[in-house]
């Protein structure tokens, strides 16, 4: 006989989940968020890296332009002269970070110094070089790493043209070239896996 409004159907036992059928289903989600919440998190932290290179290869075109308008297109221009146009914390002049296999470590000196960003990320200024010439394919090198720890997550290079065209070292301009280091060629493996310009 029905009852309406009555946990139980014809005497029969309580409707609902057995203890056996919530555990089976508690241990299913465990599985799925095992493999889905690493790869969620994972994702995150890309897009933050990436979102952070950006800013500081914004950051570093947005001070060339200013420093073309205050002084002029010049050939002998390093990265230093970038300086007073750019948004940074403090200098550093000990340490280093990771780049991919392509292109290893730079380290922080007074040649080449770095630039502790209010990102928390670090912008290596290659202080070595300067264009050289008036070429399109006459190019200064920094790079930027998202958290400034050595054989944490990887840097990625950057190139900024005497035209101020800006590129990474996967697709930078054939025969890029500078005062000191010769030529250049796109890379493959050279820009890390968190970072593409979309």
């Amino acid at each position: 006989m029905w009852h309406t409004g009555s946990r139980y159907l014809n005497n029969s036992k309580p409707c609902g989940f057995t203890l056996a059928e919530l555990l089976i289903a508690l241990a299913i989600l465990g599985i799925v968020a095992t493999f889905t919440i690493p790869k969620v998190l994972n994702s995150q932290a890309n897009n933050a890296n990436k979102s952070a290179a950006k800013e500081a290869a914004g950051m570093v075109s947005e001070a060339y332009q200013t420093y073309i308008r205050e002084n002029g297109y010049s050939t002998s221009l390093k990265m230093s002269d970038l300086t007073p146009y750019l948004n940074y914390v403090s200098i550093r002049t000990i340490g280093s970070f990771d780049l991919n296999s392509c292109t290893g470590v730079l380290n922080c000196s007074t040649t080449s110094f770095c630039l502790n960003l209010h990102n928390g990320g670090l912008l290596h200024m290659d202080n070595v070089i300067s264009f050289g010439s008036t070429d399109t394919t006459a190019g200064l090198r920094f790079a930027f790493d998202p958290d400034g720890v050595t054989s944490s997550v990887k840097g990625v290079p950057f190139f900024i043209y005497y035209n101020g065209l800006l590129r990474t070292r996967e697709t930078m301009q054939p025969n890029t070239a500078n005062s000191s280091t010769g030529d250049h060629d796109p890379q493959a493996g050279c820009d890390p896996t968190w970072f593409n310009w979309n």
